[in-house]
């Protein structure tokens, strides 16, 4: 400070410490920011993933219940007495349900 009062060019000394101070006080908010977005983007993320979860949850609850009620001590229905056309459909639909129904946890 001294050296720039005994010069006169104390304004221009005093600038150039605020650009160089600017500049640093730029440098460390771009690194703040450029830390900042990967972690809004986590937190965001889990919040929608929540969102998601406690959408689906009742539904898998219900499927499961259901699954419960219908291989819970009956019988899978059989295909006997029925026409031709129905037992296809039968055979090939009922099974696949029952084995989703009992690998379902």
């Amino acid at each position: 400070m001294r050296w720039g009062e005994q010069t006169g060019g104390l304004d221009e000394k005093l600038t150039k410490i605020a650009d160089f101070y600017d500049d640093e006080v730029d440098a460390a908010v771009s690194a703040l920011l450029s830390l900042l977005e990967p972690i809004m983007i986590v937190v965001l993320g889990v919040i929608v993933g929540g969102m998601v979860v406690a959408m689906y949850l009742p539904i898998f609850d219900m499927v499961k219940r259901r699954c419960s009620r219908a291989t819970e001590g009956r019988k899978v229905a059989t295909t006997e007495g029925r026409r031709p056309s129905q037992a296809a459909f039968f055979r090939s639909v009922l099974p696949s349900f029952h084995r989703f129904c009992v690998s379902y946890p």
